[in-house]
């Protein structure tokens, strides 16, 4: 019980009463019984050559590998810093697209230059725009 009078928690580990050893549970009366284990069959092996001689024997296959584990781990790391700058490029032109967006729906740009900053014809510019879901504004 909590010190506010709730039911919570629980007790602690290792807390209660311990359990009796084997001999006790015997002495007091209890059955036991020996498990017969099968003998195990003949293991047998080769001997492992000592790390260095097998280094030496097969350095071109080891070489090869550390190489091969190194380059791998070299092009995720470049594949990996390549997706960063695309991700961040790609961001950068959407918030560039948001601000184009908001200025020619607020009338402060007019339509003709905001696609011409964004590289895009102005029928592209619309399109992107109400995918976006700003309002095209009417051209006179």
């Amino acid at each position: 019980m909590a010190k506010d009078g709730t039911m919570r928690g629980s007790a602690r580990v290792g807390s209660g009463r311990k359990s009796k050893a084997l001999k006790e549970k015997i002495d007091s009366g209890l059955a036991a019984s020996v498990i017969d284990l099968p003998e195990p069959e003949e293991i047998s092996g080769e001997d492992v050559p000592p790390v260095k001689e097998f280094l030496k024997a097969y350095r071109s296959e080891v070489t090869k590998s550390m190489q091969l584990n190194y380059e791998f781990d070299r092009q995720l790391e470049l594949e990996r810093a390549d997706a960063i700058e695309e991700g961040m490029e790609i961001g950068i032109e959407k918030g560039a697209n948001k601000m184009l967006f908001t200025l020619v729906t607020k009338g402060k740009l007019d339509i003709d230059t905001a696609a011409e900053e964004a590289g895009v014809s102005v029928s592209e510019f619309e399109k992107l725009m109400s995918e976006a879901g700003y309002k095209v504004p009417e051209t006179v």
